[in-house]
């Protein structure tokens, strides 16, 4: 029999769950993984500690937060952070 090359099913990087709906998961120094991902619901995690601005592409969180662009009525957006210096924190700046 032969066999396909190319993955399917669950793979470390995508978690599933019933119902239909998976989560991927992106570290804030590869905004270019998320480019090919429109994003209804996004949670962002600790962002005081993501750089503020990664090469070209600007700021992490506004590049994340403009994935969500293409669900304008039904886009959920849930930011978390412990704050880490008061006039120079993303959270607070987000507040």
């Amino acid at each position: 029999a032969e066999t396909n090359g190319r993955k399917t099913g669950k793979t470390k990087d995508r978690l599933s769950w019933f119902g239909g709906g998976y989560g991927l998961f992106f570290g804030s120094n590869s905004p270019g993984k998320l480019r090919s991902f429109s994003i209804q619901y996004l949670f962002l995690d600790e962002v005081d500690g993501y750089k503020k601005s990664v090469g070209r592409d600007g700021s992490p969180v506004k590049l994340a937060i403009d994935r969500t662009a293409g669900y304008t009525q039904s886009k959920k957006v849930c930011m978390l952070s412990t704050p880490l210096e008061k006039g120079n924190s993303i959270i607070d700046d987000n507040y």
